[in-house]
């Protein structure tokens, strides 16, 4: 062929520039090794792990799965779940449009959240027990729908303090909030001398139904003593009687004591609350809201805590109202107006009141500037309260201005603030935090009675460090402790290199702050040393 020749080195050229384009492209697309230790990959594992490990529970099924590490969430997408019942029936179908698996922002090591929240969920009548299913089918429902629910804990590892709500809406039936609230909750310290896996204290606890149609749905097939409002009222006050009652007896029962059906003073006082409420409930239509009003700061709940009804009532003194008592009070435009304006009738309880609803936004519309302007003089004056909701609110928006507050609130001692102190120096610039510091704590005046040891030298450096009695200063803590580690205090020299060392390891530029704060100090630590004599002071004698 006569063509060939001269087309051979043009094929062969072509098909060395095809290879060669092609190569990288694929070296390109192709996955690393490390590609499987992305947070994406690594929390997609552990979710299709724990649906594993759910499944050994549930059927279970979903369209999608999306993993977000860097909000730390996972999102379900259409959801489909068939739990057992313990009743006969069609079985219990579950689905929802979508669930969203939310935790602690990376990094918080002091939170421990986790939130599940759904959108557009229902659940078949199999789910429910035989009678309740029959009461849904007499008022026209062929499910539960659920437009929005949400389940959530929120735990400070600190103080072990925790937090779990609750929220359901379904339009066509009713809202329900509830929530409770622990001082302490953790494991408990001794399982071995008791049977409960948890300690858990709890502060107050609530839960409200508020009313959005399924009131009208259900009354027409209620018992006949329950069609009026006063009829029901006595209806559900004899049943609780009853009920409570018989529940005191079984306890004496139990316990080998002779069986009594009187009620308590807390127990007839939640029976006529009861009463009274679903009575206007039923001409209302709108809430009932059940709320403890622990008489201490805390009850300890325990596995045989309700087995006596009697010491249950009397701990947890429930209530039944129209509305809730814990809540914020709302701010009255007058009383808003007055406080806005200035008014020199306006006492510092209703400035720091109307202040705190407007930078929080519970109790009036939010507005932080307003909220700042009435709470920052109150601050500034000693109110601790007033600079620790500054300090929490400012969190985000203004970290420095939250940091100068924080140092107010902690120096005064009061409870949080030093959390608060802790987490903003997590995210706050090194300098900011210094000049923060430096702002309200000098070296002007210094106490005498510091001087007369090495411990009250090293005590001082302490209480500098902590924030909690004197106001924070690293440069301050860094004085006191270069001054007793010159006197031999091997803890006071651990603490002076501790904060050089803190602050190397947090960067060059945070070096170079504290470099420059530090070097007033050096000066001065060796001017106190030598004015005072305190190596002869604290010498050999």
């Amino acid at each position: 062929m006569p063509f060939a020749r001269p087309l051979r080195p043009a094929l062969l050229a072509t098909a060395a520039t095809l290879v060669a384009l092609a190569t990288p492209a694929f070296a390109e697309t192709r996955p690393s090794l490390w590609d499987l230790f992305t947070p994406e990959n690594l929390v997609r594992r552990l979710v299709q792990t724990g649906i594993g490990v759910l499944r050994t529970k549930v059927e279970l099924q979903y369209d999608h799965i999306l993993p977000d590490p860097i909000a730390g969430e996972v999102t379900l997408t259409g959801v489909k779940a068939w739990p057992d019942v313990p009743w006969d029936g069609d079985g219990c179908t579950l689905t929802a449009d979508r669930v969203t698996i939310a935790t602690s922002e990376p990094g918080d090591w002091d939170q421990v959240k986790l939130r599940v929240n759904l959108i557009g969920g229902t659940a078949s009548p199999g789910c429910l027990a035989p009678d309740a299913r029959d009461m849904l089918t007499n008022a026209g429902l062929d499910s539960i729908d659920v437009a929005q629910g949400t389940a959530e804990i929120d735990y400070t590892v600190s103080s072990a303090k925790a937090t779990v709500r609750v929220h359901l809406d379904s339009p066509q039936v009713a809202l329900i909030d509830g929530a409770a609230h622990f001082s302490y909750l953790a494991a408990n310290a001794t399982p071995g001398d008791s049977p409960d896996v948890l300690a858990a204290y709890l502060t107050d606890a609530s839960l409200t139904i508020i009313n959005q149609g399924g009131w009208d749905k259900v009354k027409d097939f209620l018992p006949a003593d329950m069609t009026s409002p006063e009829m029901a009222g006595v209806a559900v006050t004899a049943g609780l009687t009853q009920a409570i009652g018989e529940a005191n007896a079984a306890a004496d029962t139990a316990q080998d004591s002779t069986p009594d059906q009187t009620l308590t003073d807390e127990q007839k006082n939640f029976v006529l609350q009861a009463g009274r409420q679903v009575a206007r409930f039923m001409t209302a239509k709108d809430q009932i809201v059940f709320e403890t009003t622990v008489p201490g700061s805390e009850v300890r709940l325990t596995s045989t805590f309700f087995d006596d009804p009697r010491t249950a009532f009397h701990d947890l003194r429930p209530t039944v109202q129209a509305h809730s008592s814990a809540k914020a009070p709302l701010i009255e435009a007058a009383m808003m107006t007055k406080a806005m304006a200035g008014g020199a009738d306006t006492s510092d309880d209703q400035r720091l009141a109307v202040g705190t609803a407007l930078i929080t936004g519970t109790g009036a519309p939010k507005s932080v500037d307003k909220g700042r302007a009435l709470l920052e003089p109150l601050a500034e004056a000693g109110n601790t309260r007033a600079a620790l909701t500054l300090a929490q609110a400012l969190a985000e928006s203004d970290p420095a201005a939250a940091y100068h507050h924080a140092l107010l609130a902690a120096a005064a001692g009061k409870a949080g603030a030093s959390a608060v102190l802790d987490g903003l120096e997590e995210t706050l610039d090194t300098k900011a935090m210094l000049e923060a510091q430096g702002a309200l704590a000098g070296i002007s005046a210094l106490n005498d009675a510091d001087f007369a040891s090495v411990t009250s030298l090293r005590n001082a450096a302490l209480a500098r460090m902590d924030g909690e009695t004197e106001t924070r200063s690293y440069p301050l803590a860094w004085f006191w402790a270069s001054l007793a580690a010159a006197a031999g205090d091997p803890a006071a020299t651990d603490l002076r290199d501790g904060i050089d060392r803190r602050m190397h390891l947090h960067g060059p530029a945070a070096d170079a702050a504290w470099t420059a704060a530090r070097a007033p100090m050096e000066v001065a630590a060796l001017h106190e040393w030598v004015t005072r004599d305190l190596g002869t002071t604290f010498g050999p004698k």
